[in-house]
């Protein structure tokens, strides 16, 4: 199963639940069957085009809302502590990398 249709079976499923909706009612709404909702939401396919516009514009949202997944948001957090790094001068850097080695030897025992 890819990753990517994973994440974005999970965002389907997250916007449909802050709807309120079951599965049930957003097939309906889109016009395919529970199962085959369920498995887009859970990754194992992949909705057409048409589909996929028709459960955008049912939920009410963006095609980036759906899109954009926790990696894309893991590379925002790196791009915030990278900004944090270079603005230190270099003897708190090396401070911040003493920090960074020891945790992650505790973490890989």
């Amino acid at each position: 199963m890819s990753m990517q249709l994973a994440d974005l079976g999970a965002q389907i499923r997250k916007h449909r639940k802050q709807k309120g909706w079951t599965q049930e009612q957003l097939a309906e709404k889109i016009g395919v069957s529970v199962t085959y909702l369920g498995y887009m939401e859970r990754g194992e396919r992949m909705p057409g085009l048409w589909t996929f516009l028709e459960i955008l514009n049912c939920l009410d949202i963006a095609w980036e809302e759906v899109v954009i997944t926790e990696n894309s948001e893991k590379q925002k957090e790196w791009d915030k502590n990278r900004k944090l790094w270079e603005a230190l001068p270099p003897e708190k850097q090396q401070m911040v990398m003493k920090v960074i080695s020891v945790l992650l030897e505790e973490l890989a025992e």
